[in-house]
């Protein structure tokens, strides 16, 4: 879809360059916040197959 709209330059290419970096971003931080936050707690409440 970006390549489409790339060549026919129906849109601007810094948003579509814009939107993959703003995807990588809210993946990462979502995946940090999982694992500090979130897991722990999970962990707590059901602990781990021994």
């Amino acid at each position: 879809m970006a390549a489409a709209c790339l060549l026919t330059k129906n849109h601007y290419a810094v948003d579509i360059l814009g939107a993959y970096f703003m995807g990588y971003a809210i993946f990462i931080l979502s995946r940090d916040v999982y694992f500090r936050k979130i897991r722990p707690i999970f962990l707590k409440v059901i602990p781990p197959r021994s």
